[in-house]
This record gives structure tokens, C-alpha cells and sequence, in this order.
């Protein structure tokens, strides 16, 4: 088992990997694939990933409800891939706004955070007017005060 693993690593590493072997997209969804760039020392760095979409919105705070993220593995592979379904209510604050509405992009952070691996796609399903976004941070030393 550990040679046939070390084997699918190898030939990924090569010859890039083949995100065909995840699940096709339903009706409604985008498969949306992030392939990291190679840094040194990758076990320092952590990536976070939000969802969301660009609406015109006034002044209030907005955030969505009912989404749900799910974390799933892919039989036969055990490579994770993720996917984003749900109702995408928005929700806001009620203040009367004095200016127009803008175009911003409304965000739905499940609080996602990987590490950092080039070496595998982040492979995400989520719905047709959605966009996935990350961020990239650097691990730095914790320490607990007295």
C-alpha cells in the first residue's frame, strides 16, 4: 500500500495532477480548482478560503444564512475536495442608508484554514454566482503568557 501511495505521488508530482478523477459538477454548480505555487519550508504556511459573491448592497451589514460547507473524501483516492450548498439568504442590519448601493463582494467565511500543500489541488464545488478566494498566511511563533 505505502509503495502503490508512493508511486501516486511521484507520477502527480511529474506529470501534474488529474483533477478528472473528481466528481463531475451538478446542475447549479462550478467546480472551482486552486493549485498552489511551490514554496520552502510549505509546513510554515497556512491557507484560509472564503466563498462569496459580488451584490449591489447599501450601507447595512450583510452576511449570508443557510450555506453549509462540507468537507468530503474521494472513495477510492482519499483526496478531500470540498463543497459549498445551501440556501444563500442574505441577511442584514434594517438602518436606513442615505447613499446608493454599491457593488461589493459579500463574503460567507466558514473558517476554513488548510495547509499549505503544492504538491495537490484545493478542489471546491460551490454554486454557478459564487467566487472562492484565499489567502495565504505564514506561521509564526505562539507563545502563552503569564
Amino acid at each position: 500500500m505505502r509503495f502503490i501511495l508512493g508511486f501516486l505521488i511521484m507520477v502527480s508530482t511529474i506529470f501534474g495532477f488529474d483533477t478528472s478523477i473528481f466528481p463531475k459538477t451538478e446542475n447549479g454548480e462550478k467546480q472551482v480548482i486552486l493549485t498552489l505555487k511551490p514554496l520552502e519550508n510549505e509546513d510554515e504556511y497556512l491557507v484560509k478560503v472564503f466563498f462569496g459573491k459580488e451584490m449591489m448592497l447599501d450601507c447595512n451589514a450583510h452576511s449570508f444564512m443557510g450555506l453549509n460547507l462540507e468537507r468530503k473524501i474521494l472513495q477510492g483516492y482519499g483526496y478531500e475536495y470540498f463543497k459549498l450548498s445551501g440556501r444563500d439568504d442574505i441577511t442584514s442590519t434594517m438602518m436606513l442608508c442615505s447613499e446608493p448601493k454599491k457593488l461589493r463582494f459579500l463574503s460567507f467565511d466558514p473558517n476554513l484554514i488548510l495547509r499549505y500543500n503544492s504538491n495537490y489541488p484545493l478542489v471546491f464545488y460551490v454554486p454557478i454566482d459564487f467566487s472562492v478566494k484565499y489567502e495565504v498566511f505564514k506561521k509564526v511563533e505562539s507563545k502563552i503568557l503569564d
